[in-house]
């Protein structure tokens, strides 16, 4: 009773979960520095509305990729323990075929 294949592609499945997660920050960097670039030519009203905009998207950009983080830690354990519980179970059944 080895589930190795089920566990083979959750991992990869992680895996490729963080590999997109850190793309998304890579280009949420990007657009970060772009955004801040346009604080400099502009002034008045327009300018102050932009600015308050762009915090506030900024922050629950940064919330959003926070909680994918999260995401990520949980799915990594949820994979260990997966794991674990197959062994004790493999061990178990095991022991019943003594």
């Amino acid at each position: 009773m080895d589930l190795v294949c089920e566990y083979e592609q959750m991992y990869q499945k992680q895996q490729r979960f963080t590999d997109l997660y850190g793309q998304l920050c890579e280009q949420f960097e990007r657009i970060r520095k772009t955004a801040e670039a346009l604080k400099l030519p502009w002034e008045g009203e327009a300018n102050r509305q932009y600015l308050i905009r762009l915090e506030s998207d900024l922050l629950r950009t940064v919330k959003t990729l926070d909680r994918l983080f999260l995401a990520s830690e949980h799915l990594k354990e949820s994979i260990a323990e997966y794991q674990k519980t197959e062994g004790l179970i493999r061990e178990l059944i095991e022991g019943l075929n003594v």
